[in-house]
């Protein structure tokens, strides 16, 4: 390489779009990594959603997604940046996805600390807390929401109709507790 250039430069061939600019493959033929025409780097058994990673950018969008969120047959999750495509852009986004079959009881997302579950959602929207939740906004619960403590300093804890809010242990309420008709509040 030099001040000026690369030391090597791969080029898509002029009307190219639809084939890879250059792929890896193992000795069966199956593409392990490519870039595509496009400029995205595709990691994995390549064109196969649900065993892939890919790093895109472009004008419009930043991501990396592993597997394939956007549809109900395979589970993925994708991290992106949306950048001039809405009227609120510069925006960042994640999204998971479960198979269409995932059972609501599956952990969508989940943050562990040395192997021990800390906080998790699961696919049927319902939050898991094993420390103290404190908020200056609102939270809103048509589900289930359980908690060792609750602390609400100037916001609103709404538990609205078909909901539970559990608390086992001491809580701090100096902002407002609405429940609706048809929810439980044990405390």
């Amino acid at each position: 390489s030099s001040s000026t250039g690369p030391a090597m430069k791969v080029k898509t061939g002029d009307g190219v779009t639809t084939q890879n600019t250059m792929e890896v493959q193992n000795s069966s033929g199956t593409n392990l990594a490519a870039f595509t025409y496009d400029g995205k780097l595709q990691v994995g058994t390549t064109g196969t959603q649900a065993s892939q990673t890919e790093i895109r950018s472009s004008t419009t969008e930043n991501a990396v997604e592993v597997g394939d969120y956007s549809t109900g047959n395979t589970a993925g999750v994708e991290v992106r940046q949306d950048i001039n495509t809405n009227a609120n852009d510069d925006y960042g986004q994640v999204v998971v996805s479960g198979q269409s079959a995932v059972s609501a009881s599956e952990s969508a997302i989940q943050v562990y600390k040395n192997g021990s579950s800390l906080w998790k959602v699961d696919y049927g929207g319902n939050i898991t807390n094993t420390g103290a939740i404190q908020t200056t906004g609102t939270i809103v619960s048509a589900a289930s929401l359980s908690a060792p403590a609750v602390t609400v300093s100037g916001g609103e804890l709404a538990v609205q109709a078909g909901g539970e809010l559990d608390v086992d242990c001491t809580s701090d309420f100096s902002g407002n507790i609405s429940v609706s008709s048809g929810a439980d509040v044990t405390l």
